[in-house]
Order: C-alpha cells, then sequence, then structure tokens
C-alpha cells in the first residue's frame, strides 16, 4: 500500500524537531554526551535514523531526504540487442 501524502509531510517535519533538538545540544556541531540517548527516549525512533538526520542536517536536501534510496535497475535490451 503507498504512502498518503500527509504520511511524508510528517515524516519531513518529525526530521526537522529531530534536528532542532539535537541542535540545542550540541556545541560547534559536535552532540553532548547523552543527546542522542535524549532524542531516542523522546522520539521514539531508531538510533540510526537520529544518525541520519543529524548528517543530512546541513544539506538543502535535508528537508526533502528520502527516507529509502531507489535501486538502480539495468536498463532494457532492445530487439536488435
Amino acid at each position: 500500500m503507498p504512502r498518503s501524502p500527509a504520511s511524508t509531510i510528517y515524516h519531513l517535519l518529525h526530521g526537522l524537531r529531530v534536528v532542532l533538538f539535537l541542535e540545542e545540544r550540541s556545541v560547534r556541531d559536535k552532540l553532548l554526551r547523552g543527546a542522542v540517548c535524549a532524542a531516542l527516549s523522546e522520539f521514539n525512533i531508531s538510533r540510526n535514523s537520529i544518525k541520519k538526520f543529524w548528517c543530512i542536517r546541513g544539506t538543502m536536501d535535508a528537508i526533502s531526504a528520502p527516507t529509502r534510496v531507489k535501486p538502480n535497475h539495468g536498463r532494457r535490451l532492445m530487439m536488435n540487442e
């Protein structure tokens, strides 16, 4: 079943909340001790998701980052190949 557009918006807003939460607990772009554990208990998401949001926070694509990367499929062969 495909996702609804509202769930994508929710995911983006959730990621933004996580980044803002971690920004308050960082000094010179380094997270303070216990910041990730505090985010774990606050947002109930995995450690890898928190790290992903933190790593892409500085790029312009951070707001629209996909949750999954689509796999590259091989091209189809033509009739004469």
